[in-house]
């Protein structure tokens, strides 16, 4: 096996002094609850002690975090929204992309953008 996950895992071992014997899940799935609150998959393999760990490019959930311990995220993705193209409203404005914060927040992005610019001149 190789790949980012398989190098990080290498590491880790190297550094903290530890061995480990690699297998893939049965099911070949990443780990997904059903409706009777059971796992399946590498979360699944961990919460019933099948495994002591698993290192995958998993995506955080709430539902995973509350069955298994997670560390930090160590890669970001371009996760998104798709939404039909037919129910997005014709009626969005050429200034929507600021919707996600409030007025008074750009306010002080924008004079953090300048003070700063005048912070750079000054010691430049």
């Amino acid at each position: 096996m190789e790949g980012y996950c398989m190098d990080l895992l290498t590491e880790l071992a190297k550094k903290l002094g530890f061995k480990y014997k690699v297998h893939l899940v049965k099911d070949g799935a990443y780990g997904r609850q059903d409706e009777s609150g059971n796992w399946n998959g590498m979360i699944g393999e961990v919460v019933r002690g099948e495994a002591d760990l698993a290192v995958a490019p998993l995506t955080l959930t709430a539902a995973r975090e509350k069955a298994v311990g997670m560390t930090k995220p160590y890669m970001q993705t371009g996760i998104s929204i798709l939404l039909r193209k037919d129910i997005i409203s014709e009626e969005a404005g050429f200034f929507d992309f600021l919707s996600p914060f409030s007025g008074e927040t750009w306010f002080g992005i924008l004079i953090a953008y300048f003070v700063t610019a005048v912070c750079i001149c000054i010691v430049g």
